[in-house]
């Protein structure tokens, strides 16, 4: 066993056959043995989280769920599963049995580790965040520490999630010494869906990608940082360069595969950023309800995505002149640019000769102002 046990909370509606970074995080991306090293927990809405007992086993109690016991009618297996799945996804279903389940899980890990890495997305980083909570209020588990990557946590809507958007479930304790939330913009649905604003003990969020709490604003839909084949493929794939790089920097073992998913050196990352840029340029659309709700200074930036992408820019290209736009590349520089970074050359080049700012960025503010 090693020092550091690794848990992975799936979204709402997602399983471990998933096509998300989740459920593809438990398919042969982490070291160790399952139960072992690592776990996996289905999402609320999934016929394993519904239906299931400890890890794997079949669930026998339903009372430990935010919404009771279902009705006791009887009906075929199948039906009870399609019942609890859609009921699990509208309100979360299953998450309190997880937590259960997972503390008893870390309670039979003996000694060791003394360390948990949870990397979760949407209600699955909900249910991390109650289990963090539920280990500080342990004496068992109290000692331990706890890092989280989250991406894009949401508890759902209020109507059908109050016990989601309770302090249990949105508070950090004191017990999380590292958290990492990829926070994804233009999620389109209602006010009431929009990501849980967390309180934490760190004193401050940190955009640049540095300290003990950190956040990515990332544009996209909800599960545009987890789904590579969705439109949004740039989101996921720095998604998935920020999460492994969370796992290696807090001691969890990866296989060679997971490590594929690290982007060589700060000048990729800066090429998968502008690609993400150009991407959003050319398909933004309309501007939604959850840009009130997240505040990133860098959301009309005509270069940059978030702060992090510009710290890593400055720090793979000190010799281009950002100081005005358009950005300037010396002229010994720009064929070295356009090879090693070719959707960076394009970015800045997109500005040239002067222009005005981009219309779609400027239409975008217009309707949400």
């Amino acid at each position: 066993m090693t020092k550091v046990f690794t848990i992975l909370n799936c979204g709402t509606a997602s399983g471990f056959t998933s096509k998300d970074i989740i459920a593809e995080l438990g398919q042969g991306m982490l070291a160790g043995d399952k139960g072992t090293n690592w776990i996996i927990n289905p999402g609320p809405g999934t016929t394993e989280a519904t239906g299931r007992t400890a890890l794997g086993e079949g669930l026998g109690h339903l009372a430990a769920s935010p919404v009771g016991n279902l009705p006791n009618v009887q009906t075929s297996i199948f039906a009870l599963n399609s019942l609890s799945d859609v009921i699990g996804s509208l309100t979360g279903l299953g998450m309190s049995a997880t937590v259960d389940l997972t503390i008893t899980k870390l309670k039979n890990l003996g000694a060791q580790p003394k360390a948990v890495n949870f990397v979760a997305w949407s209600r699955g980083a909900i249910t991390s965040i109650e289990t963090a909570n539920r280990m500080h209020a342990d004496p068992q588990l109290n000692s331990w520490k706890v890092n989280m990557f989250l991406f894009d946590p949401v508890p759902g809507p209020y109507w059908a999630n109050r016990l989601n958007w309770s302090r249990a479930r949105r508070q950090i304790s004191e017990n999380v010494k590292t958290c990492w939330v990829v926070m994804m913009e233009n999620a389109c649905s209602w006010d009431s869906w929009v990501m849980t604003q967390l309180s934490k003990p760190f004193g401050g969020y940190n955009q640049a990608g540095t300290g003990p709490y950190r956040e990515y604003f990332l544009p996209g839909q909800h599960w545009s940082a987890v789904e590579l084949s969705k439109p949004w493929g740039p989101s996921c794939r720095i998604g998935r360069h920020l999460c492994v790089g969370f796992l290696l920097a807090h001691g969890t073992e990866v296989t060679r595969n997971a490590l594929g998913w690290l982007i060589s050196d700060a000048t990729g990352v800066c090429n998968w950023y502008a690609k993400l840029k150009l991407h959003f340029l050319d398909h933004w659309a309309s501007p939604n309800f959850r840009w009130g709700k997240i505040q990133n200074p860098y959301r009309y930036d005509s270069y940059f995505i978030n702060k992090h992408n510009r710290a890593v820019f400055e720090k793979a290209f000190p010799y281009i002149d950002t100081r005005s736009i358009p950005f300037v590349i010396p002229k010994d520089k720009d064929r070295h640019v356009k090879v090693v970074a070719p959707e960076v050359h394009a970015l800045i080049h997109r500005y040239y000769p002067p222009s005005q700012p981009d219309t779609k960025i400027s239409r975008a503010f217009r309707m949400s102002t």
